[in-house]
């Protein structure tokens, strides 16, 4: 709640990016890739996976839940010189302002991290709120896995789940286009709980490319038109935008996108 309000697609100044606001290093260290066609920070499943290793790596290093809570923000080398200065790890000395072990975010940190809890474990002030939809959460609220071949398509898959597309990809901000490379081998793909049965029973076939379409990474430079990238890269317009989930034909000059040869 406190890192990313639950959001897939949160990023932080940092690059920190994801429910848990992995940056990449931390990310790849624990198991999550990070491609261009892939981020697994954004995968509520495995990146909650890869923050319980690292979360429980902290206990082990630092012992105790608030110093990880610590590290966890502000990193494991800043909380160790801050221990090595204060010569204590007392909550109390080191959220002193004044003195500043940490860094003032860290602190502030923290404390969100109590509060919330504390409300969490405050039922009368969730019934008073009208939320108690958190408190009972039927399984139709869960999401179900589906391993996915690569180079499927996800609007034939968001037909064979009876499932708006654009909500498919809300449920799975990992995929970063749209369809899963023929590169990868098995994908994992959520949907509504509810929806498995359409996906398991609906005749709609799931569209798979057979070949790989051998998709460059492109830096856009001054004077480039969607067109003239069509005609050098031997596509079509419609294909590239496609590729890159772009509503517009705008282009900005140095950033990257991808390009179906």
């Amino acid at each position: 709640m406190i890192e990313s309000g639950f959001s897939a697609t949160a990023t932080s100044t940092a690059s920190a990016v994801g429910h848990w606001q992995f940056i990449k290093a931390t990310a790849n260290r624990y198991g999550l890739k990070t491609k261009w066609w892939i981020d697994e920070r954004r995968d509520p499943i495995k990146s909650t996976k890869a923050a319980i290793k690292y979360l429980n790596y902290l206990h082990r290093r630092f012992k105790k839940w608030y110093l990880v809570a610590i590290a966890y923000n502000c990193g494991e080398g800043k909380l160790s010189r801050a221990l090595k200065k204060a010569k204590t790890d007392n909550l109390k000395t080191l959220l002193d302002p004044n003195k500043k072990y940490i860094p003032k975010e860290s602190r502030r940190y923290i404390k969100k991290i109590l509060l919330m809890a504390h409300i969490a474990n405050d039922t009368d002030l969730i019934v008073k709120n009208d939320a108690t939809f958190l408190l009972n959460r039927s399984k139709s609220d869960y999401l179900r896995t589906i391993p996915v071949k690569g180079g499927i398509s996800l609007k034939s898959l968001a037909k064979k789940c009876d499932i708006d597309y654009k909500k498919l990809k809300f449920y799975n901000a990992h995929i970063k286009r749209n369809y899963i490379p023929l590169s990868l081998k098995k994908c994992n793909i959520y949907i509504p709980y509810q929806k498995y049965i359409a996906f398991k029973q609906n005749p709609y076939p799931l569209i798979r490319h057979k070949r790989d379409t051998r998709h460059i990474k492109y830096r856009i430079k001054k004077g480039d038109t969607l067109g003239f990238l069509a005609k050098k890269f031997n596509t079509k317009v419609k294909q590239i935008k496609l590729a890159n989930n772009m509503k517009t034909a705008f282009l900005r000059t140095g950033k990257s996108i991808v390009i179906p040869r």
